[in-house]
């Protein structure tokens, strides 16, 4: 609608609403929902005005769904969420109120993922097939899954929802084609995976998987690699009754988790600036653990490769010891893949840079199904079935990467 006709309509309701003079009628009832509708970019004068019609007709649930609407707007998403509660009183089985609980669930702090995950299984049961908001609603339970660490197999649980939702796209009306999700987006981007059906466009952020063998002989990387396993090699050496201990310097910046997935955009180590430090907020990096950690105080320490094969060292702060044990021992490993939420880019102690986590709940791992198995400790490629003769554990692709790791990377200095 043109601006010139908006304002005709509105000059029509307030005539037909001052004659109506606030008594109630189907007229008067009628003329306020044209009203809220034609006055909804005025968030708090309409919620005012709403009030006024949920007191005149209890019986509508459009006054109620309305508000509730306006209020998740002014991120007011608790006296949304009752809003719409009370409307589902009055229609309980209505899809569109089913699917804005759930919503609205899922922006309220302190509200159980479980509670949010139930009330979108609730919508897609009482939604017709071709809904418009059934694929949003794979993709946020999706979402809710990916960030829940709590439940078991969370990543595969995301993935299995995730390919759900390309599923439902294919019985969508062309005029909701192509289907447009920021939590789609975000989600393709950390799977690496291409929508499945041909007539849906997503942008999304491909893998190299053609990394350059240049980058082998990067001095970076050498001198990353050959640190770390020098520092493995002295706490090996240390005696259980000492204190393993690293440096490490107050950070200037604190980096922590996103409440959501929406916008979060993928990024590499390359389009991060090592001589700043800062936190890369609404961005995703994605990475392959390259080595163990020697350490668990004052954090896990992990060289981590990234999808364009370059290396650098994450550190991960305020994991208790007992876990933080269990966990470069069974989940930490070797070509386990992870995502990494809003991460800080810093100097560490050693004047070098390096990638800090201070909120543990922003590392996604990304499950045994993505990791890369018998991992050339060179290289970095999968499947590799040479060994090493002496310490039986180190795999390579090639006899050349074999030399390469015991000349330039110091295998020799872990290898027992």
């Amino acid at each position: 609608m043109s601006e010139h006709l908006r304002d005709e309509a509105k000059r029509a309701v307030d005539r037909v609403l001052a004659r109506c003079n606030s008594k109630r009628s189907e007229l008067d009832e009628d003329a306020r929902v044209c009203y809220g509708i034609l006055h909804m970019n005025s968030l708090e004068s309409t919620v005012e005005f709403l009030t006024v019609c949920t007191r005149m007709y209890p019986k509508s649930s459009f006054f109620l769904e309305l508000r509730g609407s306006l209020y998740s707007f002014l991120a007011k998403y608790e006296q949304g969420l009752v809003d719409i509660n009370t409307a589902l009183q009055l229609v309980p089985n209505d899809a569109k109120l089913l699917y804005s609980r759930a919503a609205m669930l899922r922006l309220c702090e302190h509200v159980d993922p479980n509670e949010t995950v139930a009330a979108y299984n609730t919508f897609l049961k009482y939604a017709p097939i071709d809904y418009r908001k059934i694929p949003e609603a794979y993709y946020s339970i999706a979402s809710c899954y990916f960030l829940n660490s709590a439940v078991e197999h969370n990543v595969e649980l995301a993935e299995k929802y995730y390919e759900k939702g390309i599923e439902a796209e294919k019985h969508q009306l062309p005029l909701f084609l192509p289907y447009g999700s920021n939590h789609k987006l975000m989600l393709s981007q950390i799977f690496h995976t291409k929508s499945k059906t041909s007539d849906i466009s997503v942008i999304e952020t491909e893998t190299n998987t053609q990394k350059p063998k240049s980058r082998l002989t990067d001095p970076r990387r050498i001198d990353i690699i050959q640190s770390h396993r020098k520092c493995i090699a002295e706490a090996r050496n240390i005696t259980s009754s000492m204190n393993y201990l690293t440096r490490t310097v107050k950070p200037r910046l604190h980096q922590n988790s996103p409440a959501s997935l929406i916008g979060l955009k993928a990024i590499t180590l390359r389009e991060m600036n090592p001589m700043k430090d800062h936190v890369y907020q609404g961005y995703v990096l994605s990475v392959t653990i390259f080595e163990q950690s020697p350490t668990v105080e004052p954090s896990v320490w992990l060289p981590v490769e990234d999808d364009n094969g370059d290396l650098e060292r994450l550190f991960i702060y305020n994991i208790p010891p007992s876990e933080g044990r269990q966990l470069i021992t069974d989940t930490y490993t070797y070509g386990a893949k992870m995502s990494i939420l809003n991460p800080y880019m810093r100097f560490t102690a050693d004047r070098k840079p390096g990638i800090r986590v201070d909120d543990v709940s922003s590392i996604i791992l990304q499950g045994d199904t993505h990791n890369v198995k018998n991992m050339c400790r060179c290289c970095g490629k999968a499947n590799a079935t040479k060994t090493c003769s002496n310490c039986r554990s180190a795999r390579y692709c090639s006899v050349e990467c074999q030399r390469m790791d015991w000349k330039q990377y110091g295998h020799k200095l872990i290898c027992n």
